[in-house]
């Protein structure tokens, strides 16, 4: 485990051969299934350690550093598949996004980087990668995470942050007026689970014709 370990140096390194853009489309597909299982594996190792009532001390400082480093490595190639040549990596990605969050949710700072990710794929110029998206709107809005808001500049402190909800609340209202037949109809299919998580005032606004 850690950037010197097994995963750094073997198996992390193979994967991000076979994730670039070099590789045939059958072979990208798999990029996202396969950053969700390192997610799990992060995510397990720090649990493991934080709830080891012997891992206190500079061995749990240094898993936790090993972590975050694997998790600096991983998420790039979790973003790359948002703008990949291919609709068909994108739709994987976009049908995939509710696991992605749920993996990796539980690691400091990734869904800063996996909110604005996930906005551009409810933009994405092909309706079946929106669609997917849509799908999975209701299981990433309901995570506790909190992260920055849309334009955020570096400016602010940690109290500017809001919870990934209140952030998608935007994107709601411009998917209620999407185009696409199918889009508008997976949306209308999560406004049920989604309400609730938006709060009355929002779904309202967003939600209600």
């Amino acid at each position: 485990v850690g950037g010197g370990g097994v995963v750094g140096t073997t198996l992390l390194d193979l994967f991000e051969s076979l994730a670039g853009g070099d590789q045939p489309d059958s072979v990208r597909l798999h990029t996202t299934q396969n950053c969700v299982s390192f997610g799990k594996a992060m995510t397990l190792m720090k649990d493991k350690v934080s709830s080891s009532p012997t891992s206190l001390g500079g061995g749990e400082s240094e898993t936790l550093s090993q972590i975050h480093i694997l998790v600096k490595r991983v998420l790039p190639l979790i973003v790359a598949t948002i703008d990949d040549r291919s609709w068909r990596v994108r739709w994987t990605a976009a049908s995939k996004f509710a696991d992605v969050v749920h993996a990796f949710s539980p690691l400091d700072g990734t869904m800063d980087a996996l909110v604005p990710a996930y906005e551009k794929l409810l933009q994405d110029p092909e309706a079946e990668v929106r669609t997917a998206a849509t799908f999975n709107l209701s299981e990433v809005a309901k995570t506790g995470s909190m992260v920055h808001p849309a334009g955020w500049t570096g400016g602010e402190e940690e109290g500017g942050r809001i919870p990934v909800a209140q952030r998608l609340v935007k994107r709601v209202m411009s998917l209620t007026e999407d185009d696409s037949e199918n889009v508008r109809a997976a949306l209308a299919m999560v406004a049920t689970d989604l309400a609730p998580i938006l709060g009355k005032d929002a779904t309202v606004a967003h939600l209600l014709p």
